[in-house]
């Protein structure tokens, strides 16, 4: 779209602060983000008069002068009238423009039949015009307006893009009525028998001689720019590059209004690529400047690519030349010719986009230019997302493969300025490069408290992301291998038990890592036993750990960040409030002495903030927030014996947890309450499908780590579930009872069986506890599930966080049977129905605060209620509380993955909401819900407790789309939830089902109040979503992401995933002023006025192209502050 009419905002300032934050510095020869040589790109798009076509037709099909049914809605209506159905009235011309420049605002268009003054090249031709028009004008035309979302505007920072349009007159004239603007060589044409020869001129329209001032050439040759170009004149081409396309509006001085480009006549994709040809031989923006002079000088490293959007089958002179004199070659010949690589050669790959995909005619003379060009296959597309799809496709393929599972995480600086604290928002993404290990990124960015440029107070300003400042983690770990050139700063360590020499020593439980005598923390060197790496030489090894730490000649030099792929960054700052505790108090001041680069002692209240995240590459790294380098990465034991799986360029998993962090006391026993050395900041991970394993670590010191505890079990093989934190209250082997630090372990994945009927799994009693006051309705459980293979995956561990034992294997009902993992068939709890892989959310799961109950799902959609209010841990059970499938059957539920989210509704009842969705599966049409619940204990007439009753508050689920209530078909829940001011954000992801393949589907963000359901009546919640800013209009429920801005639009967010969203708040920014005091004479400063505290919605997506050009975008807008109560703590009089 034209870039004159965009709406530049926070959305696009955004996008291009995150794309430019990762990779700033040292240049590789290598696709992807860490490459900064933009690739030129030619846009090569075809015209004709068939792109005015529906996009779902085949050419072949079509009958009539004028193109009949080709031309008209499927109902027999004019693709411009009402009536026509909404999916068919963007034809393909502005389907093409849309997906280039940008979505129309308010979309109409006009049937135009070429017969008045206003067609001057395309007068009377028989195909009709149909005009796109913006708010009721022409794109060209004061008033129109497009959003930023374009190919062309989502890839602007990353591509030095062309455009090429057709002219099919043969004449070889250069003005618009003698050969429409012809470009390139003239050519020879001598039909067969004939004995004179005519030349000819035709393909691509040349360039205007000024910019489109007085010469003014429709759709004409928009080079890719000098090599020299900077960022503005790049920007300048590009906006040319749509204005070419759209038309351009009048503007100050000589700038005349200029139409877009119209499809008319016919399609010579042999001279369109001939004289593409011509370009990259002759033009001094692209050719070979290597050896200096005029040219290219990034000749050698500067990807090139042609992007050939078309419609239908060629035109051309065969086969009445044969025999004769031919004028250009066949299509595929030149797409070889460019394609060719050598010294000074093209190097050009041709890449085809194309409607029109069943017409046979087209497909035969397709698919030979883009096996010719090098690119293997014809995209095809027969509606916009997939058009839209595959062109993303195509452009990531050229440049870079950049993508993210896991949300935005906030924390502040560790050190504070008189102006204000500093705040980080941290990103984590991944990047594919075919043929290399794939790696990680973090980027942070950081708001500072700054004044503006012109002056005044300080304000919360987004500062430009800078590698050399530690924003970007990877760029920083790379800088420390180079600097270390081999074993020097970066250190990487695991936990070795004692006398284990062997792999099969460290892929069980390890249980109360810090006794003596139980092993040691070692750094991972050439000098470990090789047994241990599942090796046999100590030069394998040697060579496995080198690879791993990324040193210099290895292939991970550039990429030693594994690949964050699930795992989502644990912000841990120092606890800088105080607890109500004395003992805590006391923990706060403890010291930690000088190690790793802490340079002077420090307190645990005065630490060092630290991220921690895990990579696939096996690593659980520890990075210092504020400095950006890594502190330690820790390998766990499990994990130790598979690295070499992934040398050198094999994809694996590895530590693919989030990691859970929390400050928490050990034990508190009568004897230990003043006791402040049982606080302590633990550290729990799982490795998902790295494998069966939680391990523990107390990271009190973040720059001395020590291990505390592998934990694994026979019944759990795939550690998907994120753990939870707590503390709960029992007795010890029957005697006094404590409170002791736990973690709460999910069972994980398992294994559906090959063979199940709809009666062959049926669900076991539920406790009494939970039957009383609930036995049907919406939530009743499904009296069958699918079947599952054994027990995986189908317990709740809860596990001593300080030692690692295990208090609990819960199943489905309680036992008094103690576990033995050596005896796991006969001392096994009855497993639940569907393993457990989602993350349990804990009530309370405050520091200090006794954990009661805790709520996970399970793999069949099942929320299910952990009760651990009992003493006795033989009577800890658990329940399926809500089945959000209770009317589908056995078979349809979906897992509930994401934690959910509690909170105590103003009646003090328990509120849950949770969701099902499936992340690692996206495509396919499975059903999934969302839903909030209430949770209310039931008693008689003395008080005493009957029951638990589950009721719904709200429910939403795949419907008629009737209502924006409905999810689509395939919907689903990705990533976490957020509650902020009663109002329930989640993002959600919808397939698209029947399309492309290159085509992913549809984020969209989600608003609604957490108890209320729509103020119909209905089943459906209430919109809370603040679509304008103005919170007296919350009424919308879904919008997409690209929309948080007020564009106004609610199309699907196409091409893109949505991981979780997240509120955070912007900081407070301070003005100083100093007074003498009258009575002392000293002067005292005081904080006069205070401006930010802003809360934001932020979000995080994972895409083909988004405005700012990277495929990991981030995105935000403001919240209006929640609504406070005051309560009157206490009276006091004042005697003055």
């Amino acid at each position: 779209m034209q870039l004159n009419r965009k709406r530049f905002g926070l959305l696009a300032s955004l996008a291009a602060a995150w794309l430019s934050a990762p990779h700033l510095a040292e240049a590789q020869p290598v696709p992807g983000d860490v490459r900064l040589i933009r690739p030129n790109i030619m846009v090569l798009l075809d015209t004709s008069g068939s792109m005015e076509f529906r996009t779902n037709t085949a050419n072949n099909a079509c009958r009539g002068a004028d193109g009949g049914a080709c031309n008209r809605c499927s109902n027999g209506v004019s693709i411009c009238s009402p009536s026509c159905p909404v999916d068919e009235q963007r034809n393909r011309w502005t389907t093409a423009i849309e997906v280039l420049t940008g979505t129309i605002n308010n979309f109409t268009c006009v049937e135009s039949d070429r017969t008045t003054s206003d067609f001057n090249y395309d007068y009377l031709y028989p195909y009709s015009h149909h005009q796109p028009l913006s708010n009721g004008v022409p794109l060209h035309r004061s008033g129109a307006s497009q959003l930023d979302n374009g190919i062309l505007d989502v890839y602007n920072d990353r591509v030095r893009f062309g455009l090429m349009t057709f002219d099919n007159d043969i004449r070889t004239g250069v003005a618009a009525y003698n050969g429409m603007f012809s470009f390139a060589e003239d050519r020879t044409y001598r039909p067969n028998l004939c004995p004179t020869s005519t030349t000819v001129n035709l393909g691509a329209k040349r360039a205007s001689a000024d910019n489109n001032v007085a010469d003014i050439v429709p759709g004409g040759l928009i080079s890719v720019g000098p090599s020299a170009a900077d960022t503005a004149t790049l920007g300048l081409i590009n906006r040319q590059v749509q204005e070419t396309v759209t038309g351009r509006i009048a503007g100050p001085g000589p700038v005349v209004e200029v139409p877009g480009v119209r499809p008319f006549g016919t399609t010579p994709i042999a001279a369109f690529l001939e004289d593409a040809l011509y370009y990259w031989r002759n033009h001094p923006d692209v050719t070979d400047g290597s050896a200096g002079g005029v040219g290219d000088p990034y000749f050698n490293c500067r990807t090139r690519a042609n992007i050939l959007i078309t419609d239908g089958a060629p035109t051309d002179f065969r086969p009445f030349c044969v025999g004769g004199q031919c004028p250009y070659d066949p299509p595929a010949l030149t797409a070889m010719t460019m394609a060719m690589a050598g010294a000074g050669l093209p190097n050009v790959r041709t890449y085809v986009l194309a409607f029109n995909g069943s017409d046979p005619e087209a497909v035969s003379t397709l698919e030979p230019i883009a096996v010719s060009g090098n690119t293997t296959r014809v995209y095809y597309a027969n509606d916009r997302p997939t058009f839209a799809g595959a062109l993303s496709s195509i452009i990531d393929t050229i440049t870079s493969q950049t993508s993210t599972r896991t949300p935005p995480v906030f924390g502040e600086a560790g050190t504070t300025a008189a102006s204000g604290t500093s705040q980080y928002q941290f990103n984590a993404s991944f990047n594919v490069v075919p043929g290399m290990p794939w790696a990680g990124s973090l980027a942070r960015r950081r708001t500072v408290c700054q004044a503006p440029s012109g002056g005044g107070a300080p304000v919360p300003t987004e500062v430009d992301p800078d590698p050399a400042a530690g924003d970007d983690f990877a760029y920083s770990l790379r800088r420390t291998v180079r600097d270390s050139r081999g074993w020097g700063e970066r250190y990487l360590w695991t936990y070795v038990p004692t006398g284990v020499t062997t792999s099969a020593g460290l892929r069980g439980t390890i249980a109360n890592g810090l006794t003596a005598g139980m092993g040691s923390s070692v750094q991972l060197t050439p000098a470990m036993t090789p047994p241990l790496f599942n090796y046999t030489a100590t030069s394998d090894v040697a060579r496995l750990l080198s690879w791993l730490r990324g040193d210099v000649g290895t292939v991970r030099e550039n990429r030693p960040l594994g690949d964050i792929f699930r795992s989502t960054p644990a912000y841990v700052s120092p606890p800088r409030v105080n607890l109500p505790d004395q003992t805590f108090l006391a923990y706060r001041q403890r010291t930690l002495p000088i190690a790793g680069r802490r340079r002077s002692a420090v307190t645990v209240g005065t630490r060092e903030p630290m991220i921690y995240v895990g990579s696939n590459d096996g690593v659980l790294h520890a990075f210092n927030a504020d400095t950006g380098e890594e502190a330690w990465g820790f390998v766990p034991p499990y994990l130790v014996p598979n690295l070499r799986n992934g040398y050198p360029t094999t994809r694996t998993q590895g530590v693919d947890g989030t990691p859970v962090v929390k400050e928490i006391y050990y034990e508190r026993s009568n004897a230990s309450l003043t006791d402040d050395t049982n606080w302590h900041t633990v550290l729990v991970v799982g490795l998902r499908a790295g494998g069966g394993a939680y391990v523990g670590l107390d990271v009190t010191d973040p720059y001395s780590p020590q291990f505390l505890w592998q934990f694994t079990d026979p019944d759990l093989q795939i550690s998907s579930g994120t753990p939870a934190i707590g503390t709960v209250f029992y007795s010890p082997n029957g005697g006094t009872p404590v409170e002791r630090a736990v973690a709460f372990l999910p069972g994980g994945a398992g294994e559906l069986s090959g063979s199940c009927s709809p009666t062959s799994a049926p669900r076991g009693a539920r406790p009494n506890t939970l039957m009383n006051g609930w036995t049907g309705g919406r939530g009743a459980r499904r009296p069958y599930v699918r079947c599952w293979n054994g027990n995986q995956g189908r317990f709740f561990y809860v596990v001593d966080l300080k030692t690692g034992a295990l208090l609990r294997k819960i199943g489905a009902a309680p036992s008094t049977v103690p576990y033995d993992p050596t005896m796991a068939a006969s001392t096994s709890p009855t497993p639940t129905h569907s393993p457990i892989v989602g993350a349990p959310a804990l009530y309370n799961g405050l520091a200090g605060v006794v954990t009661t109950r805790a709520y996970v799902g399970d793999a069949d959609g099942t929320l299910w209620r952990v009760d651990l209010s009992s003493t006795n841990p033989a009577n800890w059970w658990m329940g399926d509380a809500f089945d959000l499938f209770w009317d589908r059957g056995y078979n349809v539920g979906q897992p509930i993955i994401e934690r959910p989210v509690t909170s105590i509704d103003e009646m003090g009842r328990t509120i849950i909401a949770f969701g099902s969705g499936d992340t690692d599966l996206l495509e396919g049409t499975d059903e999934n819900r969302v839903a909030s619940i209430v949770e209310t204990t039931q008693t008689d007439l003395a008080g005493t407790s009957t029951g638990i009753n589950i009721e719904e508050n709200w429910g939403i689920r795949p419907g008629s789309q009737t209502t924006d209530r409905d999810f689509l078909a395939g919907e689903r829940l990705t990533g976490s939830m957020t509650l902020f001011n009663n109002v329930l954000y989640f993002g959600t992801f919808a397939p698209r089902v029947g399309t492309d393949p290159c085509q992913i589907g549809a984020a969209r963000l989600w608003g609604v109040d957490l108890t209320r359901n729509d103020p119909t009546g209905s089943t459906h919640p209430q919109g809370r979503l603040d679509r304008d800013g103005d919170p007296s209009t919350t009424t919308d429920i879904v919008r997409v992401t690209r929309d948080l801005n007020n564009n106004g639009t609610e199309t699907d967010d196409a091409n893109s995933l949505l991981f979780g969203v997240a509120v955070a708040r912007r900081p407070n920014c301070n003005v100083s002023a100093s007074v003498v005091d009258p009575i002392t004479g000293t002067a005292r400063t005081f904080v006069s006025s205070t401006t930010g505290g802003e809360y934001r919605l932020v979000l995080q997506i994972a895409q083909t192209g988004m405005a700012g050009g990277s495929r990991t975008a981030t995105f935000s807008r403001s919240l209006p502050a929640p609504i406070i109560p005051s309560r009157i703590d206490s009276i006091a009089t004042v005697f003055e």
